[in-house]
């Protein structure tokens, strides 16, 4: 069995219209029953640079860690906004006195800093980081926390704390996109297209085709070409047209009716029963214990030969991302280090035990022909 890769569609009935819920009612761990403002946007990257552009007139710069997809510093350049670098160190800790200093160096009279946080993976945040981003807050300065990889997480007073809240649905979700916004304060108006983007619509198309692929018994290679063709072309459209497009109506419909209980208890079971299984191959190492707290959005290890073993997990249908490769000036040790070894097993809601019982199989076979 195929694991990994996108997400294909869920039942057909999820992506219909909801007579009793809306996108309005839409909520995740953090927001306790509390009342957020949302902005819906094709991407997280969407969704930044349009905070960005709203935020402009008060922001100098954006305090970034080194460690992040590219795509964030991206959208914060497109707005026209500095991005200035603090550095991850080991454990996903950070020097909070390189990031205090940074704070006071680069904000002015009448603009400020941005510190961007970003939750890595289902792990909870160093305590002086928090501490540090409300301390800073309370002056008056401005938090973007960024909860893309740690989405259904929730944890008082450590998760959700940020003036604006960006995470990225569409990794998570058999959804074609969403990205959005989340904050108590004013944000701005999204913009309005009658058409979706050409991204959205050739990953529907590769996600459908997945999903009729998957439930075909995987015996049509003809299918699956043309699901992997069409999903090549939806990124291909992702990296090229950075127009800010609104959420589609597809993704509206399913997230009006998913569960968000079912697919976290279905994920937080994945990842315990992978965890503990992965405790008998020696050269992959987790980097996110069990919480009760954290989910984390794959079994994110690192290994030695990180790319040796990712062509070999294709050879075997296993599908890896890596989060995130990245090379440019500035970039710190530890930051290279884990770019270099990090990769992300999927363990997510569409996969059981007999599945991750094959995916250890297949590792052990790797090591055996080393």
């Amino acid at each position: 069995m195929e694991i990994g890769s996108i997400l294909e569609f869920d039942d057909k009935e999820l992506y219909m219209d909801n007579p009793q819920k809306g996108i309005d009612d839409f909520t995740l761990p953090f927001m306790n029953g509390e009342k957020y403002n949302i902005n819906f946007y094709q991407n997280a990257r969407n969704a930044t640079e349009a905070l960005c552009l709203y935020l402009k007139s008060q922001i100098s710069s954006v305090i970034l860690p080194d460690y992040v997809c590219s795509t964030v510093s991206d959208s914060i350049n497109r707005a026209g906004i500095d991005v200035i670098r603090y550095h991850l160190n080991k454990d996903f800790q950070f020097d909070i006195e390189e990031i205090n200093q940074l704070m006071k160096d680069y904000s002015e009279a009448d603009k400020k800093t941005v510190l961007y946080i970003v939750h890595y993976f289902g792990k909870a945040l160093d305590s002086s980081l928090v501490a540090l981003a409300k301390e800073w807050m309370s002056k008056g300065y401005t938090v973007f926390e960024d909860i893309t990889m740690s989405i259904f997480s929730k944890d008082d007073g450590n998760f959700g704390f940020g003036n604006y809240i960006i995470g990225s649905l569409r990794k998570w979700l058999p959804i074609p996109d969403g990205g959005f916004i989340a904050s108590k304060n004013l944000l701005p108006e999204v913009p309005e297209f009658e058409d979706i983007s050409r991204y959205c619509y050739y990953s529907y198309l590769a996600q459908e085709m997945k999903r009729d692929y998957i439930r075909g018994g995987e015996t049509d290679n003809v299918l699956k070409e043309d699901y992997m063709r069409h999903y090549k072309k939806s990124i291909d459209y992702l990296f090229s047209d950075y127009t800010i497009y609104p959420v589609s109506g597809i993704t509206e419909k399913y997230l009006s009716n998913y569960s968000c209980e079912n697919i976290i208890a279905r994920r937080k079971a994945n990842y315990k029963y992978f965890y503990e299984k992965l405790a008998d191959i020696d050269f992959v190492k987790p980097l996110i214990p069990v919480s009760d707290n954290y989910l984390p959005f794959g079994m994110i290890v690192t290994t030695n030969n990180r790319d040796e073993l990712l062509s070999f997990l294709v050879s075997k249908d296993v599908y890896c991302n890596v989060h995130w490769r990245l090379d440019y000036e500035g970039l710190g040790e530890e930051a290279k280090l884990l770019s270099s070894s990090i990769m992300t097993i999927p363990c997510d809601q569409r996969y059981g035990t007999k599945d991750f019982d094959r995916i250890v199989e297949v590792l052990k076979e790797y090591k055996s022909g080393k």
